[in-house]
């Protein structure tokens, strides 16, 4: 398993960086699992929830499975109003709550 906090303001950039840094660790096959934590990213714009949307599908077709943690009110209210579809990603509290698997 991986955690990544995602911490400050997120633009395109920063999301492709953080993809690259997974697709690096999740491409030798020695993590099925990452937790993108949002509790510090000033992320509340579509745009960018669908980048890091975009960051779990990828992963997906690594076989690796993501999950979100600490997604703020703003940022719900973003990808709510944007209709972006969370249904394939499985959302947690905290990222304690996504490490223990609650």
């Amino acid at each position: 398993m991986l955690a990544l906090p995602l911490i400050g303001a997120l633009d395109r950039q920063r999301v492709d960086v953080a993809l690259a840094a997974l697709l690096e660790h999740t491409g030798h096959g020695r993590v099925d699992r990452v937790v993108l934590d949002l509790t510090g990213a000033a992320v509340d714009d579509a745009e960018v929830a669908a980048g890091v949307l975009r960051i779990v599908r990828v992963l997906r077709l690594q076989g690796v499975s993501a999950a979100l943690s600490g997604v703020r009110p703003p940022l719900a209210r973003a990808i709510v109003d944007a209709g972006v579809d969370l249904s394939e990603v499985r959302c947690h509290q905290s990222i304690e709550h996504a490490l223990a698997g609650r």
